[in-house]
């Protein structure tokens, strides 16, 4: 559960080699291949509006919308745990 342009950033700000995503619409459809990250993107915030190490409003909408994401997730038996993540 993630934002696709998100964790874009965070992979070119340290240099990762290119990241390759698999995105999807339910858990189901995973799992990854090598070499790729598999998420499900909510689109819901935007690089501009989350600046790096301060706090915003935008990063914290997303951040709860994730969680809440994720547990209907687990109420519906779609994934088996959570672990939410900085």
């Amino acid at each position: 559960m993630a934002t696709k342009r998100i964790l874009q950033r965070a992979a070119d700000e340290i240099g990762l080699a290119p990241v390759s995503f698999d995105v999807v619409i339910e858990p189901s459809a995973g799992p990854s291949q090598p070499g790729q990250i598999t998420l499900i993107d909510l689109g819901n915030a935007l690089p501009e509006s989350c600046p790096v190490g301060q706090l915003s409003a935008a990063s914290g909408k997303a951040a709860v919308e994730y969680v809440l994401r994720a547990c209907d997730l687990a109420v519906q038996n779609q994934v088996d745990r959570l672990s939410p993540h900085p």
